[in-house]
């Protein structure tokens, strides 16, 4: 059978297209002897054979004098090496295309090929096995983007770990911890796809864990297949319950709606010492009926009973809430729960502080509780007359040494800013990497169980907490006071 041995850089690179190539191409001939045996190679390359692409892309890029195709026969002839984990080869071979070419366009990726091969051939050299990572992202339309922003935070993660494990003396430890091997599927963002490459980073791969896919459709349907085959998986972005419910292998980063509902109740009981709640929210909106449940659940435990529940009829109701709830009704709570969600939310929540502003509200006589889309809203000093308090389940210090360091070094590696993804695959993978000290000393322990027995994890952007169960329950606490926004929590 041909190795079903993937990485992430083939498929995000691909191979090379014959309209790029070195500079100056108007000089150099076509051969057309050339460029027939590469076309032959690329072939056996997309076929999985790659012993008779690295042969023949050698052919094209050695057995003629300058072409259109060298230096793309070079680079090709590396992918086929590293397809084939002969990575000293491959680096050999990616070197000699850098040193002879630099102007080529390929050097770029040239080098990045080189740095995976130069990471899985000290792994290859090392005596303990290495922990086999699995990525499963979809690839195809709007999401390749996303996916190659999480894969880029995954990346760095491993890459920092890696550097860090090759420094430690192995006598050091009884069992030195693991290097990480990644591994990558395309999920092309269909559920039973998604399954599929579940399976084979499992059955093919032989994977220690798993993080992806992104969406909540695709990672229900790959939570199934990795509960199945008791593998640990991640899913960095699904909030749907769904994907872990009923699970003991399957995680989820996101804190769910529902959890969000949950924390925010408990912050504002055991945190804030308030009691005297109201709940304001628009009911054709499910994900605010969502974190509702939430609360009420929270508070049921807490044995606290909500003042008062009042529902707006649509999201158009929060620029005149006196003709859905009255003042007296609002202020008879100390404090008011209003999540508001959707894309157009920091409108609807302007137009609701406009709203209780009109009404004659204000600290004083009501504090407003709310959820992560109340996060850098426009009108900041209105919202601090309402000492506005809101839980939020992503948040980068803008003083953090350390991601101020992340962000030069990944606008260094990938010539962009990162966005929320790059932070969450970061975090995630970083999770994960805590742990392997621990898994290495006993490999027999059941890694999902290390997840729950971790504690509290502090990212760059990210919490994370299983301590009490499958869905991350970590969140950030914020408060608007004095024009300002107070990290409280």
């Amino acid at each position: 059978m041909k190795s079903l041995y993937l990485v992430l850089i083939v498929l995000f690179l691909g191979y090379a297209s014959p309209a790029q190539g070195q500079a100056s191409q108007a000089l150099i001939p076509i051969i057309d002897s050339a460029e027939s045996v590469f076309r032959t190679a690329i072939d056996a390359y997309d076929d999985g054979d790659y012993d008779v692409a690295e042969r023949l892309f050698g052919v094209a890029a050695n057995n003629y004098e300058l072409h259109r195709k060298t230096t793309a026969a070079f680079l090709m002839q590396g992918k086929a090496l590293y397809m084939q984990q002969r990575f000293g080869e491959a680096i050999d071979v990616l070197e000699l295309l850098t040193e002879s070419y630099p102007t080529s366009k390929y050097t770029i990726e040239a080098n990045q090929i080189i740095g995976f091969a130069s990471g899985e051939s000290e792994v290859q050299s090392s005596s303990a096995p290495p922990f086999r990572l699995g990525i499963a992202l979809p690839l195809n339309g709007d999401a390749a983007s996303l996916s190659q922003q999480m894969f880029n935070g995954i990346h760095m993660a491993v890459d920092e770990y890696n550097s860090r494990i090759s420094l430690i003396d192995p006598e050091s430890f009884m069992q030195p911890p693991p290097r990480i091997i990644m591994v990558f599927r395309d999920t092309n963002n269909d559920p039973e796809q998604a399954r599929q490459a579940i399976r084979e980073l499992v059955e093919f791969e032989n994977v220690d864990a798993i993080i992806g896919p992104l969406f909540s459709n695709e990672a229900i349907a790959a939570a199934g297949e990795a509960e199945r085959l008791q593998t640990v998986l991640i899913a960095p972005l699904a909030t749907a319950e769904a994907v872990s419910f009923n699970k003991a292998y399957v995680f989820q980063a996101n804190p769910s709606l529902e959890i969000r509902g949950r924390q925010m109740a408990r912050f504002v009981v055991r945190g804030l010492g308030i009691e005297s709640i109201g709940i304001l929210a628009d009911d054709s909106n499910s994900e605010s009926l969502g974190m509702i449940r939430g609360f009420q659940k929270e508070l049921y435990e807490l044995e606290i009973e909500p003042v008062y529940q009042e529902f707006i009829s649509n999201s158009r109701s929060w620029f005149r809430l006196s003709d859905s709830v009255s003042r007296d009704t609002l202020v008879k709570a100390e404090a008011v729960y209003l999540p508001i969600n959707g894309g157009n939310a920091s409108t609807l929540i302007g137009g609701a502080l406009a709203s209780m502003d009109r009404m004659g509200l204000g600290s004083r006589n009501i504090r407003i509780i709310g959820n992560k889309e109340w996060h850098s809203i426009a009108n900041v000093s209105l919202a601090s007359n309402y000492t506005t308090t809101y839980s939020n389940d992503f948040f980068v210090a803008p003083d953090d040494s350390l991601a101020l360091e992340f962000q030069s070094r990944y606008l260094t590696e990938y010539g962009l800013d990162p966005i929320r993804l790059s932070y969450s695959g970061y975090d995630v993978a970083n999770f994960i990497t805590s742990l392997l000290p621990r898994f290495a000393t006993n490999p027999q322990s059941p890694l999902y169980m290390l997840f729950r027995e971790s504690g509290a994890f502090q990212g760059l952007g990210n919490r994370i907490d299983f301590s009490n169960g499958n869905i991350n329950e970590a969140m950030f606490f914020h408060r608007y006071t004095d024009g300002l926004v107070q990290l409280l929590k």
